[in-house]
């Protein structure tokens, strides 16, 4: 009866080991069909635990035995994570060895079989590093707490933590213990990526600059379900006017509205994403999180177009420093799923920001003695880094639709939301050329024949704006344009009998002419 009564409890062990938080969706170190160790055995060496941290929102694996599945782990090993594991109840006779298997962890605490709670011993810590382990060794058989305790640190992805675990040493493997066991709990890993495409977008021409929010749908460790998710979108609203919200996409398919999320702006006041004045978030619904849930990471992806204000002097209702910042960010929360009194753990992924340039352009049309010119008319052109303001024409596909550019009674005209040249989408660098053509000079002056070069810098626009004293318009930089007087042709003058002289020996030559034409006609 006593051997039957310790056969029992060991196989209990054996069957009980269900780790949540590791690689399987249900990970139970499986049961030996023929088994012959018992509690005699149990005790005759110390055994290690070995952690494998792995993290690949995708894949999830299958039950596992306790031992190590070398190259053919699922996921990615992951570095940084940190973990502690506590005694809950060493292994010494038959009592001990029923009470380690009637163990689970409940909530924040764990109980035995009875419901009482268990007060764990002290605790070993260490961090994963190399392919992503740790080990801890020389440990008694028993039951232990193996907790994460902090997930890696990352200045651009969020990962959520295993659920905390209970561990044996040994695990029954056939007819041998298995001393050197090993686990796999799973990290889910989020981050949110933010772009800007503003490329050869010109706002003064009308032109909408488009963003893109990226993500993934969390895939919960075992244990673990999603009970809130958002992705935030922030910015300021004096400068970015009239956005348009595209399709919430999940694996490509559009979600609806009302069902699947909701949307929501409001203003935001937290001040940590520099002058973002505006919060909208796309909330998903319980409809939505299961979604999530099914897509196993699927790839989440919303679409915004929004138009960019003028330059404006600081303060102003606009653009006042020429930087267009855009931030976003996924928050949302887990619980756990072996206790319902647990609360919600949220998390939030690190922000992602993008930057967009815009700026204003002066141009003042002088005469060579320095005075103001009305009336000069230009048209607008960009060439990009492997060409030049050579050969640039009036009408020519490089024109920007800027309306008209005609110089004022102070002989000024402003151009307000232009794109500089030296970056684009945020990080890229650019080596574009702006072109003024001349189209129709002042009454009075030669029109230039060849375009007349500029560049308009992200330095220059988020440096101070300029305030035309005259026109009170603002500028980042100012281009005088030159003019020369048209040449004034005329006859010489050397005194009025000169001129009749002249005449009349013109009349006689041609008279002349005439009269030797009609003598040879005779």
């Amino acid at each position: 009866m006593a051997h039957a009564m310790k056969r029992t409890a060991a196989i209990a062990l054996a069957a009980g080991l269900a780790i949540p938080g590791t690689i399987g969706t249900a990970v139970v170190l499986n049961t030996a069909p023929a088994f012959a160790q018992s509690i005699d055995t149990v005790n005759e060496a110390t055994g290690s635990i070995t952690v494998h941290k792995r993290t690949n929102h995708s894949e999830l694996g299958s039950d596992h035995d306790g031992s190590d599945l070398g190259t053919g782990a699922p996921g990615e090993p992951l570095n940084g994570a940190q973990f502690s594991l506590q005694p809950l109840q060493l292994i010494t006779d038959d009592a001990t060895f029923a009470a380690a298997a009637g163990l689970k962890v409940s909530g924040e605490t764990v109980v035995d079989a009875d419901g009482n709670t268990v007060t764990p011993g002290t605790a070993q810590t260490g961090t994963t590093e190399g392919e992503g382990t740790v080990t801890f060794g020389d440990l008694a058989a028993g039951a232990y707490l193996l907790t994460e305790t902090a997930a890696p640190a990352s200045t651009d992805t969020v990962y959520i933590p295993a659920a905390p675990m209970i561990v044996y040493v040994p695990i029954a493997n056939n007819d041998e213990w298995n001393r050197d066991v090993h686990v796999y709990p799973k990290n889910t890993e989020l981050k949110t990526t933010k772009k800007v495409v503003d490329k050869d977008r010109q706002p003064v021409a009308g032109d909408k600059i488009d963003y893109t929010i990226d993500t993934n749908a969390p895939v919960m460790p075992q244990g673990r379900t999603l009970t809130e998710f958002s992705l935030n979108d922030y910015y300021n609203n004096k400068e970015l006017l009239n956005p348009e919200i595209g399709a919430l996409t999940l694996n490509g398919t559009a979600l609806a509205e009302g069902t699947d999320y909701t949307v929501s702006t409001d203003a935001y006041t937290a001040g940590d994403k520099g002058d973002a004045n505006t919060k909208t978030s796309f909330v998903f619904t319980e409809a939505g999180l299961q979604k999530l849930t099914d897509s196993k990471g699927g790839a989440i992806q919303v679409t915004i177009k929004a138009e960019v204000a003028k330059t404006v002097v600081k303060g102003g209702e606009g653009l006042d420093d020429g930087a267009v910042d855009n931030y976003a960010d996924t928050t949302g929360a887990t619980k756990r799923t072996d206790d319902s009194t647990t609360v919600d753990e949220p998390f939030k992924t690190p922000e992602e920001k993008v930057t967009s340039y815009f700026g204003a352009v002066r141009i003042v049309k002088k005469g060579e003695d320095g005075k103001v010119l009305q009336g000069a008319k230009f048209e607008l052109h960009k060439v990009s880094s492997d060409a030049t303001c050579d050969g640039v024409k009036a009408g020519a596909d490089t024109k920007i639709e800027t309306g008209d550019l005609v110089t004022d009674s102070n002989g000024k005209l402003f151009i307000n939301n232009l794109h500089v040249t030296d970056v684009a989408n945020s990080t890229e660098t650019i080596d574009d050329t702006y072109c003024l053509v001349e189209t129709e000079a002042p009454s009075g002056y030669q029109k230039l024949t060849a375009a007349i070069p500029f560049t308009l810098t992200a330095g220059e626009v988020t440096a101070a704006t300029a305030d035309d004293q005259v026109t009170t318009e603002v500028y980042n930089i100012s281009k005088d344009v030159e003019n020369t007087k048209r040449p004034e042709f005329s006859l010489p003058q050397t005194g009025g009998m000169g001129v009749v002289a002249l005449v009349l020996a013109g009349l006689a030559i041609l008279g002349g002419g005439a009269f030797a034409a009609r003598r040879q006609n005779a």
